[in-house]
């Protein structure tokens, strides 16, 4: 009776995995994540960004990324100290996820 998405990336930290592992169980998590990414495509795309990206925001994920691979985009919602979230495009430069101190992605290698 429940739905789970499932992201086409997502980072889960340790502290996440460890009471999980041995075991080989459905892994969900309420906890905030780092970073989850969505890769648009022509069947999902809409349900994506009009269902997916606000159980993100509800679970309080820090970033959470939507990749055009056709429009060679990416927007961005970030979370803030309220709580709420930001919103941008970016169609070039370097990313940092705030959440990922020190990582840094090439944008252009995204659609490599």
């Amino acid at each position: 009776s429940e739905s789970y998405y499932i992201p086409d990336v997502l980072v889960i930290p340790m502290e996440l995995v460890r009471p999980l592992l041995p075991l080989y169980v459905l892994e969900t998590y309420s906890s905030p994540l780092p970073l989850v990414v969505e890769v648009w495509s022509p069947s999902t795309g809409a349900f994506d960004v009009a269902t997916k990206v606000p159980e993100y925001q509800a679970r309080g994920d820090l970033e959470i990324w939507r990749i055009h691979p056709f429009e060679r985009t990416l927007t961005m919602w970030r979370r803030q100290p309220d709580s709420t979230y930001t919103e941008e495009q970016y169609k070039g430069g370097p990313l940092r996820p705030v959440a990922l101190p020190g990582v840094e992605i090439d944008f252009e290698a995204l659609f490599i």
